[in-house]
């Protein structure tokens, strides 16, 4: 008997399905934190009111100046001009003339 063949049989692949597309998960990095810059509360700034202390000048001292009195100067020295009193000569009295006698001339002779 001749050997049996089998009809062949028409070869239908399996449907290939593909692996579903998985993205690969990024790292995640959060954002960096930045604060937002503090703002101080606003104060509203008063000064106290400015009161000048009165002014009282001090009472007003003379310097004091050191005395000094000017040097004492003399008068120059003037000796008086001598004068010599006037020379009044003694006036010339003469000897009152006595002629000898002639007795008394004779006698020198």
């Amino acid at each position: 008997a001749p050997e049996y063949v089998a009809p062949k049989a028409e070869y239908h692949a399996p449907e290939y399905k593909a692996p579903e597309y998985v993205a690969p998960k990024p790292e995640y990095h959060a954002p960096e934190y930045h604060a937002p810059a503090y703002v101080a509360p606003k104060v509203e700034y008063k000064a106290p009111e400015y009161h000048a202390p009165e002014y009282h000048a001090p009472a007003y001292v003379a310097p004091k100046a050191e005395y000094h009195a000017p040097a004492y100067v003399a008068p120059a020295y003037h000796a008086p001009v001598y004068q010599a009193p006037a020379y009044q000569a003694p006036a010339y009295a003469a000897p009152a003339y006595h002629a000898p006698t002639y007795a008394g001339y004779a006698a020198h002779y």
